[in-house]
């Protein structure tokens, strides 16, 4: 059955660390690509004698200070048409897709409207992206991003964020590359505890990181569960993880002590009004001596607390990266 595991995971982890040296790579080139869609969205203006006519219009581009101390905001565009001296200046945000298309369609036509609608979302993602890598590393080098009231030109924020974020690139690659290492090491800790326990029979507890590939950072954190099926003919087995099993032992000895007090077999509406009379608290995902002794490995309890204590002590900072990591993404 490791066959199979050890494939999956290799799979995931070969994706994951292909995203996360992508995501250096970006951080640090970001500007070429900032550039490419914003020039693809300018491209709709048409030439400065357009926009200097009586109909004209044009985009313009602002950004405010953000709220958070030490991070930037998006820059926002706005539709610019008419004239002061005609009476029927006009600005309005092009923020939302209804906005666009509202505002868009009667200068560039319903099929062009879309077109423009499209680019500028591709771009603002890219933006939000960029803006997202500066404020996972809050900073006092932030420059013209941070003005006093409000401050406008696209090329002028492009070359700002684009220059934060090639600082912080360095900074990130750092972060990935230790993030990576205790991962390894979570690794060796899980099959250094797998090995141990072999072979592997009823109750027995093992140590499994689960492997979706809905979680663009998976495997995700190794996690003890408790074997509740085998089958010695086959090998064929499966295991509950250690929160699940601690609270099915729980149900199990209220259904017990109920048993006793009622003088029959309670009935799943009896085992409902006790359970949710009690504190409402789900059991922790640790091993404890009382679920050792239950998986009769009591023997082996010193060795068992040594890696869970071991492996507390990296997930911490594990943890901790992966949340910075993830603010990346």
């Amino acid at each position: 059955m490791a066959g199979p595991f050890l494939q999956k995971l290799t799979e995931m982890t070969e994706r994951r660390d292909l995203l996360l040296i992508g995501i250096v790579d970006q951080m640090a080139f970001v500007k070429t690509t900032l550039q490419q869609l914003a020039d693809k969205v300018r491209s709709y203006e048409g030439g400065w004698a357009h926009r200097r006519s009586q109909d004209g219009w044009s985009l313009m581009w602002m950004w405010r200070a953000s709220e958070k101390v030490g991070r930037v905001s998006c820059i926002e565009v706005y539709l610019s048409k008419g004239s002061k001296k005609g009476g029927d200046f006009q600005r309005v945000s092009l923020r939302t897709v209804e906005a666009r298309l509202t505002h868009m369609t009667p200068l560039l036509g319903g099929k062009r409207a879309k077109s423009f609608s499209r680019d500028l979302e591709f771009f603002f993602n890219e933006a939000r992206r960029a803006v997202r890598w500066v404020n996972a590393f809050p900073d006092t080098d932030l420059g013209i991003l941070v003005p006093k009231s409000k401050a406008s030109g696209l090329d002028e924020w492009i070359s700002a964020i684009a220059m934060s974020c090639e600082t912080r690139s360095a900074r990130a690659a750092g972060l990935i590359e230790k993030y990576l290492e205790l991962d390894i090491e979570l690794n060796q800790l899980a099959f250094e505890f797998n090995e141990a326990r072999q072979p592997v029979r009823f109750r027995s507890i093992i140590c499994r990181r689960e492997c979706t590939a809905l979680d663009p950072l998976s495997p995700a954190e190794p996690r003890y569960r408790v074997v509740d099926y085998f089958d010695r003919r086959t090998g064929k087995r499966s295991s509950r993880d250690v929160s699940s099993y601690k609270l099915r032992l729980n149900q199990q000895k209220v259904r017990e002590r109920l048993a006793l007090s009622l003088g029959r077999q309670p009935t799943e509406a009896d085992l409902s009004a006790v359970m949710s009379a009690r504190t409402n608290r789900k059991p922790t995902p640790w091993l404890t001596n009382e679920l050792i002794s239950h998986c009769h490995l009591g023997k082996h309890s010193g060795s068992i607390n040594r890696h869970q204590k071991n492996m507390v002590a990296i997930l911490e900072e594990w943890g901790s990266l992966r949340a910075l990591i993830r603010a990346l993404l």
